[in-house]
């Protein structure tokens, strides 16, 4: 996905918008449709292709205002569109004011939007000026606590020779409202479907401009920002993870005795209760919630929290192969807590920029360079070959589940289904991990036989690499996931993502082999990457010292 919108025509508030408000004038009540319908700006006129302010006079009647557009039902949420505005405007028109609609935020910038949205749920979103782009505006959306920033752009669709609205060269919309109304349907590529917009602040019922803006109703006083400090055990059983709590001495006399640190490596991986705060939730594992934790009051760190007790000897798995394994460009182990409440919590290093998959769908291709991607490939390759040489089958590769730390490392995460050789036998595991297995991932004499080996990680890490370079698409596009299998069984292999180079394509290929014994190692994969690498740092070091004129 592009990573930061275009220029596009104004379009009437879409009805979905609601939520808090943050701004100058702090939170400020949802607006309701029927709130939205009468905000419409009673300076503005629509005609056959562009708005345009109205002379001086009396302001229409909102009964006026509403016959000027119409409410086009679109499923659950109705979105108010000009039933005659409907085609991009015409070259030199397209810098359209937008600043009247609640999604629009203007000009502010990307850290400005991310602390606007801070604290809201999952498919909240605003739009924004884009910095990077001008002219260009961007779609910034929250998921799992951080936010993704996505560029709209004028293009060329491929079924006729009209400019029109895409994030992704993909999908194409004659409007922006079409385009949000799209993704509050459909999260399409995009991190998260869209839930509702966060309508923008405005100080005394005016913008910038002077033009009017609804009047919100009064809002309460701002609540403390955090309620009084529960222990870390009474939040993990209340579920409540919006707020940052301190902890207490806790006993770990009630946790599953399989989990107790005598019985998983030894007593230094156990961490005190005392000693970490949970915040945000940041996504979902395996075994539950993943939050954002502070350790011994300054560290980040990443909290896999387990309160099914039935998963205590799958959760323990996992934690017992991390233990093992140390290196750059894997998720570091840090410890587990024993909370008092009887919950289990692996305690990781956090990875400040998220996944792979959100990262590469979030920026696009107009802000992850060939250089970026090829050095992600190195570096999960360098993870998996550490962990060929330990003999551990990681089984579920993919790019949701590679980490970008803050300095931009990729790091391979989630070992849920990782084991080690020794344990691969084991027919009732192996019953219970072929039930999870990612179809499009998998390799294919483990889907059907179940041999899982380093070199089915492989079959997955080309499947990775083609998820790198078409900057984080589904694999087997258009291919319904039944039918995956049967094509691949009879040969298919998918082709080269678009603007994909010859080396990295190369190696996608070999890693699809059908012969498992035919594949490359990883030890071998990673050389090949490394030449790559090398070729793509001196093509752009020779750029830089001779651009284009």
């Amino acid at each position: 996905m592009n990573s930061d919108v275009h220029r596009h025509q104004a379009h009437p508030p879409l009805a979905q918008c609601g939520g808090s408000v943050s701004g100058s004038n702090g939170p400020h009540a949802p607006l309701s449709p029927t709130a939205l319908q009468n905000s419409i700006p009673h300076n503005i006129v629509m005609s056959s292709s562009v708005r345009t302010p109205a002379p001086p006079g009396p302001a229409p009647s909102a009964m006026h205002t509403s016959q000027t557009t119409s409410a086009v039902s679109k499923g659950p949420s109705d979105v108010l569109v000009n039933s005659t505005c409907v085609n991009p405007p015409p070259a030199g028109n397209r810098l359209i004011n937008m600043t009247q609609w609640p999604w629009h935020h203007g000009a502010i910038s990307r850290e400005r939007a991310e602390a606007l949205l801070s604290g809201s749920p999952d498919g909240v979103f605003l739009v924004r000026e884009s910095t990077n782009f001008p002219g260009d505006h961007t779609l910034c959306v929250r998921y799992r606590g951080r936010v993704e920033h996505y560029r709209v752009k004028w293009a060329t669709a491929p079924d006729n020779q009209n400019q029109r609205l895409t994030i992704d060269d993909e999908e194409f919309f004659d409007n922006m409202t079409d385009l949000i109304h799209h993704y509050l349907q459909d999260a399409d590529g995009l991190c998260t479907k869209l839930v509702r917009c966060l309508p923008k602040a405005s100080p005394n019922g005016a913008n910038n401009n002077g033009v009017l803006q609804p009047s919100y109703p009064p809002h309460p006083q701002q609540p403390p920002p955090y309620p009084p400090t529960p222990s870390v055990s009474s939040a993990l059983s209340s579920g409540h993870f919006q707020h940052t709590y301190s902890t207490q001495m806790a006993s770990s006399d009630q946790t599953d005795s399989s989990l107790q640190p005598q019985n998983f490596v030894d007593a230094r991986w156990k961490i005190d209760e005392r000693d970490l705060e949970i915040r945000e939730n940041i996504g979902k594992g395996e075994f539950g919630d993943v939050m954002l934790g502070i350790l011994n009051g300054s560290q980040k760190v990443a909290v896999k929290i387990l309160k099914d007790r039935e998963a205590a000897s799958k959760f323990r798995a996992e934690a017992s192969v991390m233990a093992s394994l140390t290196h750059d460009n894997l998720v570091r182990l840090l410890g587990l807590v024993f909370t008092s409440s009887g919950s289990t919590c692996i305690v990781t290093e956090h990875c400040a920029q998220g996944s792979l998959l959100d990262y590469l769908r979030s920026r696009g291709r107009h802000y992850v360079t060939q250089l970026n991607q090829i050095n992600f490939a190195y570096d999960a390759c360098c993870g998996m070959e550490y962990l060929e040489g330990k003999r551990v089958v990681h089984r579920d590769l993919a790019a949701r589940n590679v980490l970008i730390s803050a300095e931009g490392t990729a790091k391979v995460a989630d070992f849920g289904l990782a084991r080690n050789d020794a344990t691969m036998d084991d027919p009732a595991e192996a019953a219970r991990l072929q039930a999870k297995l990612p179809i499009k991932w998998t390799a294919p004499e483990a889907l059907k036989y179940n041999k899982f080996s380093n070199k089915s990680d492989m079959w997955s890490f080309g499947i990775l690499l083609w998820e790198i370079y078409s900057f984080g698409r589904v694999p087997y596009p258009r291919i319904p996931l039944a039918e995956v299998v049967r094509h691949v069984e009879r040969g298919y292999r998918m082709e080269a993502p678009e603007g994909c180079p010859g080396g990295p394509y190369e190696v996608m290929r070999a890693a699809w082999h059908a012969d498992p014994a035919q594949r490359p190692t990883f030890a071998a994969t990673r050389h090949r990457l490394a030449a790559i690498r090398d070729a793509a740092h001196h093509a752009q070091l020779a750029h830089a010292a001779h651009p284009a004129p």
